[in-house]
């Protein structure tokens, strides 16, 4: 996150000289940079699981148990990196 600020701070600096300042094209550059990580979030969110215990209080147990061992699984992996 800190690496992205750091990134857009210059742009916005530069872009401030345009038109003295009074360009439109600086606060849609901003908001179209500020963006484009919460579509990709909304977009990703399809691909994750829903929790086991979302699952288990709906009556999937098998579900739930299959999410639970998935994550057990990507836990190990992760400890051993």
């Amino acid at each position: 996150m800190i690496g992205t600020v750091t990134k857009l701070i210059p742009a916005d600096f530069g872009l401030s000289f345009v038109d003295n300042g009074m360009s439109a094209v600086r606060w849609r550059f901003l908001l179209a940079f500020q963006c484009f990580p919460a579509l990709l979030l909304l977009a990703g969110i399809k691909f994750l699981p829903d929790s086991p215990r979302y699952l288990a209080s709906v009556g999937k147990f098998e579900e739930a148990r299959e999410v639970r061992r998935t994550c057990l699984v990507m836990e190990k992996v992760l400890t051993v990196l």
